[in-house]
């Protein structure tokens, strides 16, 4: 028998009333990624749901939550159901490393858990942001995929860590999301993860540190492991439709380096005016054009092109 742990909380109470006023039932607890090592879920079920889910792919240094509840509820008002879920080696509710060899399953994982919830029948969909889209653009390259659309917001196809991108992330971030942000987790937890901070809300626990660096700080190499490891390959060809949102100053995951797949199929990505990584992430600026795009998934789903 399938035991739940519903420990996982939602702290924020805004969140919680609009849940409760929408009449959004919501399933916490934790399941097993590998031996030993357990991750922490949330499971959205808006009442009156449609049979679309979406399976939400976090960026490097949040978590399941964190910092997206006006996110979430622009999916859950439209009647979509809603899988999010710590990453490896996020998150202080579990007990998983972030390994670059491993953490291509997570949304194998995530997948695998929201059928034991949702109906057979229930399409399903991924959202990634920053690393977690390139998780959601290998799995639509993947075959079978096993899900229906995908959509990735601020993904670094090519990462550019610099002198240059990293003045202009944090002149960004002065700006008034931090400002938000810092007010509800502090001014630490609110610094990007790429920094060496001892975060505590949310704490990123690699495998291994390179050269004695601290672990936070390696970070970076953990990401251009990924971008050159076999799993994942730019050039792939998607097997399923997927949608892109960038920011058009964003240099750590800059829109020229986007794969030639969003080139030849120009209606399925989006630049979003004078935005930057950390200004796509902790703002708000793009939540109408994910409605929007959840419309396209809805209307590529009933006509049955996949």
């Amino acid at each position: 028998m399938r035991q739940f742990d519903t420990s996982p909380k939602i702290n924020n109470r805004s969140f919680k009333n609009w849940l409760a006023d929408q009449e959004v039932s919501v399933k916490s607890g934790y399941y097993q990624r590998r031996t030993n090592e357990f991750t922490r879920y949330f499971y959205f079920f808006p009442k009156n749901a449609k049979k679309h889910a979406i399976v939400f792919v976090h960026g490097t240094g949040n978590d399941a939550l964190f910092p997206n509840f006006s996110y979430f509820q622009t999916i859950l008002a439209k009647g979509w159901q809603l899988f999010s879920f710590d990453l490896d080696g996020h998150g202080r509710g579990n007990s998983t490393l972030l390994d670059s060899s491993t953490i291509w399953t997570c949304v194998d994982s995530a997948i695998n858990e929201l059928r034991n919830h949702c109906n057979q029948a229930t399409a399903i969909h991924l959202i990634g942001e920053s690393i977690g889209g390139l998780l959601a653009w290998t799995k639509a390259c993947s075959s079978p995929p096993s899900v229906t659309s995908a959509l990735c917001i601020a993904t670094p196809f090519h990462l550019q860590l610099n002198s240059l991108s990293l003045l202009n992330e944090l002149r960004s971030v002065t700006g008034h999301s931090l400002q938000r942000y810092r007010r509800r987790w502090g001014l630490r937890d609110s610094i990007p993860a790429f920094g060496p901070v001892m975060r505590t809300q949310f704490p990123i626990r690699l495998a291994t540190a390179r050269h004695g660096i601290l672990q936070s700080m390696s970070y970076p190499f953990l990401v251009k492991s990924l971008l050159s490891a076999t799993t994942f390959k730019k050039a792939n060809v998607p097997k399923i439709p997927v949608y892109g949102i960038f920011g058009e100053h964003d240099l750590i995951a800059p829109v020229e380096c986007i794969p030639q797949y969003f080139h030849q199929n120009r209606a399925h990505w989006h630049i979003i005016e004078k935005q930057t990584h950390f200004d796509m992430l902790l703002g708000e600026s793009y939540l109408d054009l994910v409605q929007k795009i959840l419309e396209q998934m809805e209307r590529t789903q009933c006509q049955g092109t996949a």
